[in-house]
C-alpha cells in the first residue's frame, strides 16, 4: 500500500516536471518564432545565395591581404605608417 502511493507520488511529480518543461519550451519557441517573423517590407531584401557568396569572398579577400616586405613600418608610438623610402 505504501509502496503504490509512493510510485503514484512519484508519478504525479514526473507529470509535473514534465508539464514545466513542456510549458519553458513552448516560451522559447514562441520567443524565436517571433524575433524570426519577417516582414513584407524586410522579404525583398532577403540575401540571395550570390549575396551570401560575395560576402564571404569579400571577408576571405580583406583577412588575407599580401604586402611587401617593408612597405609599411611601425612607428615608435605603435602606428602603422606606410615607410617613405619604400
Amino acid at each position: 500500500m505504501v509502496t503504490q502511493r509512493l510510485m503514484m507520488k512519484k508519478m504525479k511529480i514526473k507529470k509535473r516536471r514534465r508539464r514545466i518543461a513542456m510549458k519553458q519550451r513552448r516560451k522559447r519557441f514562441r520567443y524565436h518564432r517571433e524575433t524570426l517573423q519577417v516582414s513584407s517590407e524586410t522579404a525583398s531584401k532577403i540575401c540571395t545565395e550570390l549575396d551570401r557568396l560575395a560576402t564571404v569572398v569579400f571577408a576571405i579577400e580583406n583577412d588575407t591581404h599580401v604586402v611587401p616586405v617593408g612597405a609599411f613600418k611601425m612607428t615608435p608610438a605603435h602606428q602603422v605608417r606606410r615607410n617613405e623610402s619604400f
